[in-house]
């Protein structure tokens, strides 16, 4: 069984709580993707008050296979991607501006602290790409063509030179091999021809 799945109250082996970021005391997160509601007296209208108990939430599966919980503070509530709750509440920090929360396994369903990271988006598109994420990758390269992108043998994921072929040893190396995305020599190569 996935841990998200699991509804015991009890602690899985190995699983750690804390509270989550900007929820203190009203939920939980667990480093292995849990989301409890923890027990607590909430108004429930003219004055009178209910006992919630301590509960296991359900998780809900997006269209990209992420998982999201829904969360009620102060009688708004909001749904929130586990990564970024189990991210954010164990660093006690929200995600920096500009950066994604990226699973480094590629299974988004896969919340567990160990498997979660903060990078920029292109860095989470060339993980895709080195995992075959990407999927008709050749049709979007050739769309790219047709609407002005410029291609020497390389692939694209979204919208950036993620792939390119060395003219020497006519290898498809990741970019950060070359020294810019205008060479086609790569590093080792252009090294090796500068001790000759």
């Amino acid at each position: 069984m996935k841990h998200y799945k699991n509804k015991s109250i009890k602690p899985l082996k190995n699983e750690e709580w804390i509270d989550v970021y900007g929820y203190d005391g009203i939920y939980s997160v667990s480093n292995l993707g849990r989301v409890k509601s923890e027990t607590r007296y909430v108004d429930s209208g003219k004055g009178h008050t209910k006992l919630l108990k301590e509960r296991i939430l359900s998780q809900a599966h997006q269209k990209d296979d992420r998982l999201t919980v829904g969360l009620c503070n102060n009688g708004k509530q909001v749904s929130k991607e586990v990564s970024q709750i189990v991210w954010q509440s164990f660093n006690q920090t929200s995600t920096p501006e500009n950066k994604c929360i990226m699973h480094k396994n590629k299974i988004s369903s896969d919340n567990r602290l160990i498997n979660l990271k903060v990078v920029t988006r292109s860095e989470s598109g060339i993980r895709n790409f080195e995992l075959n994420k990407v999927p008709n990758l050749q049709k979007g390269v050739e769309k790219r063509i047709k609407q002005g992108w410029k291609y020497k043998h390389g692939l694209f994921v979204d919208g950036k030179l993620v792939k390119n072929l060395c003219s020497i040893c006519s290898t498809m190396k990741l970019c950060s091999e070359f020294y810019d995305q205008q060479s086609n020599i790569c590093k080792k190569c252009k090294s090796m021809r500068r001790k000759k």
